[in-house]
């Protein structure tokens, strides 16, 4: 069935995207992530203007003409440091071609922040809840601002109030029990379909994977085998048959 619902909306189509992380820095703590800000084995790293250019370029060689751009939260990827790498990787060209759409993944947000994202022009804003139990999440995200469960969970309120009118949603599978994560993805999706008239443009699924340094991802509390991730991408393709998966 879910087959058949995805034939009938997209056909045989899939968009590909490249990441392109603008800096590793971050000042949240986060279980599952190598970026966490106690990691000391990584190199911190945050891209000048040039070397985003010549990403960019290196990556419309490869025939890329989406990206998704994203960075750790500290206030070396300040939102102005930001907008203006999105302006640099918008202006980037190679051999007559460019970047047609930037979708970005960045920490929350107040509605003046978003007012200034959709006035350069990306596609879609991306936030994950990575688990929607507010138990868990505290463990999970002890410090930083991050920390907050109730401001990343009405993150897309804001976007949306701001005029983004793209957003996507996701979880990250491993943390919790993954039927409430999904639950609680549709209940997400509707809550902003009934508020704003319009439901998210993309749900991502990602499971975690090993991160130097990050003892969790060697000992995943909920993992997901291949059997159950394919009923989640079924059962989110037959619930929000509008949406994009992200995968």
């Amino acid at each position: 069935a879910a087959g058949y619902i995805k034939r009938e909306i997209y056909g045989n189509r899939m968009v590909l995207f490249a990441p392109l992380y603008t800096g590793n820095r971050c000042s949240n703590n986060c279980s599952y992530c190598a970026f966490r800000k106690d990691n000391k084995e990584i190199k911190r790293v945050v891209l000048n203007m040039d070397q985003i250019r010549a990403e960019v370029e290196s990556l419309l060689k490869e025939g890329h003409k989406r990206l998704l751009m994203l960075c750790g939260e500290s206030r070396a990827n300040a939102l102005d440091y930001f907008l203006e790498a999105i302006h640099t990787a918008y202006d980037a060209r190679w051999n007559g071609h460019n970047i047609r759409r930037i979708n970005v993944e960045l920490a929350p947000m107040e509605v003046d922040g978003f007012r200034k994202l959709k006035q350069a022009m990306i596609g879609t804003y991306v936030c994950f809840q990575e688990t929607y139990d507010p138990v868990l999440y505290a463990v999970h995200h002890p410090t930083g601002p991050k920390a907050s469960y109730e401001y990343r969970l009405t993150v897309m309120d804001r976007a949306m109030a701001g005029g983004i009118d793209d957003v996507g949603i996701g979880a990250l599978f491993g943390l919790g029990d993954y039927r409430f994560e999904v639950l609680a993805m549709m209940e997400h999706a509707a809550h902003l379909e009934k508020k704003f008239g319009c439901g998210p443009h993309t749900v991502s699924v990602p499971r975690i994977e090993p991160a130097d340094n990050v003892e969790l991802t060697t000992n995943i509390p909920n993992p997901v085998s291949d059997d159950d991730f394919r009923k989640i991408v079924a059962v989110i393709r037959l619930a929000l048959p509008y949406t994009g998966i992200i995968l």
